[in-house]
């Protein structure tokens, strides 16, 4: 039961490997960080570049991840 799982735990499980623990983060949070990065940002090309980065970030350092 993933959903149930605090993003703490979905995290420490993405760190091991597990990608649907990803898929329950992204699902999470994804809508209100990418309204937030609109609400900051001059254009809808500029908030989606950042959304993107910053997923991308979270993937590329997700061995590091320390609860």
């Amino acid at each position: 039961m993933l959903k149930e799982q605090t993003d703490e735990q979905l995290m420490t499980e993405y760190r091991l490997g597990n990608e649907d623990a990803f898929t329950v983060l992204y699902e999470r949070h994804s809508s209100k960080l990418y309204g937030y990065l609109r609400a900051k940002t001059s254009s809808d090309v500029l908030a989606r570049e950042i959304f993107q980065i910053t997923f991308l970030k979270l993937h590329a350092t997700r061995d590091r991840y320390r609860s």
